[in-house]
């Protein structure tokens, strides 16, 4: 009889490990293509700071420091530039300050060891949070280890504003509703176009209306602007009014002509949720949606040939605020929210979209999550998520 015990509890035992190697077996072979295609390392000892940095070359990131004054009754913060050396992963302060200390900024590497250091808010009011400057304009030498003003912007800007690197040398920057292009040789800032849009939107902190003008065509703000192979550069606008309507709205910038003209409508995505844009290897761009207020998974594909949207397939997981990035041709995206109101929980989960199938898969499960995730490229094969994760193609 206790053989017989023994036997069953064997075969029980033995019943429960088969199962354990089919799901370990599934769970490999489903998540094969990340083992194979891409490696991902959480670093260490980050600076603590929720800016954007920049890339510098040589394995490292330089952050231009940080500034907070949650209180009114509390000190200010301020934090210094460092570098970050992701190699060894660690943190190398440096003695060198911002003139005028700031956070949300955006920092833009520039050729001859420079960084562009722009808007974001520096007041010791909250109540006046939106109505700082926005357009102050620094660059950091890296030779010297200084700061040095260099003047306003026309606009504002902050963190989420957005930027591309043109063949030029030149740089495209998209803020609230306008755009304009910054010389790193003459560091100067020029606008791009007319300023023929007119807006009645009503101030953050006012109950004013406010009347302007802007040159994006029924844009609050912009996504990531990716250049096509024409040399012109593609990218969405999101729907901003008074009540916040969202928009289908697409925008083309043209270096030759240095305009800015209304692009073909997307089909059923809103520019609200595009957070996410990347070029496929053909030249075709990818629009993602990543906003989940019902089912906003979808995607959708802009092809510059025919200047027309078609629909592709849609993501595993909607997201709200997440990144996407392109390693090796491939399209990536990484992060962001379930966007729900109440139970809104933040994703960790890495989808590469595959052109020949036109679907989404997941790959990999990341210890970082989080919301407005930045990308930042440091190669073709490599890029740096903002909450501290290092992915690298294979």
């Amino acid at each position: 009889m206790l053989n017989k015990i023994k036997a069953f509890m064997l075969s029980r035992k033995a019943v429960v490990l088969l199962a354990v190697f089919i799901a370990y077996a599934f769970f490999s072979v489903n998540n094969a293509y990340a083992l194979f295609e891409v490696s991902i390392k959480k670093l260490r000892n980050l600076p603590k700071t929720y800016q954007y940095p920049a890339y510098i070359g040589d394995n490292k990131l330089f952050f231009a420091g940080d500034y907070k004054k949650e209180y009114s009754n509390k000190p200010e913060k301020i934090t210094c530039a460092s570098v970050y050396d992701m190699k060894k992963q660690k943190n190398i302060p440096l003695n060198a300050c911002m003139n005028i200390p700031r956070s949300m900024y955006i920092s833009i590497a520039l050729p001859e060891d420079r960084v562009l250091v722009l808007g974001g808010y520096n007041t010791k009011n909250t109540k006046e949070l939106w109505r700082t400057n926005g357009r102050n304009a620094e660059i950091y030498d890296i030779k010297t280890n200084k700061f040095r003003v260099i003047g306003n912007s026309n606009f504002k800007y902050t963190r989420f504003s957005k930027y591309l690197k043109l063949s030029s040398g030149k740089i495209l920057i998209l803020g609230a509703s306008r755009a304009e292009i910054f010389d790193p040789k003459t560091e100067k800032f020029e606008i791009p176009g007319e300023l023929m849009y007119e807006m009645h939107n009503v101030g953050a902190a006012s109950s004013k209306k406010e009347k302007y003008y802007y040159n994006l065509p029924g844009c609050c703000y912009a996504s990531q602007p990716v250049e096509l192979n024409d040399g012109k550069v593609f990218f969405a606008a999101h729907g901003c009014n008074p009540y916040h309507d969202r928009s289908k709205n697409t925008a083309i910038y043209d270096p030759k002509t240095n305009k800015i003209t209304v692009g073909p409508s997307q089909i059923n995505l809103s520019s609200t949720s595009t957070r996410g844009v990347s070029k496929l290897s053909d030249g075709r761009v990818i629009l993602i949606g990543v906003r989940n207020y019902k089912d906003e998974r979808e995607c959708e594909i802009y092809d510059p040939k025919t200047n027309t949207f078609t629909k592709t397939g849609k993501l595993k997981h909607g997201r709200r605020n997440a990144c996407a990035f392109n390693l090796k041709g491939k399209t990536y995206v990484y992060g962001g929210s379930t966007g729900e109101l109440i139970f809104e929980r933040f994703l960790k989960t890495l989808e590469v979209y595959n052109e020949k199938t036109e679907k989404w898969k997941t790959v990999w499960n990341l210890e970082a999550r989080g919301g407005f995730c930045p990308a930042v490229q440091i190669s073709d094969k490599e890029v740096f998520l903002g909450w501290g994760v290092l992915i690298k193609a294979r």
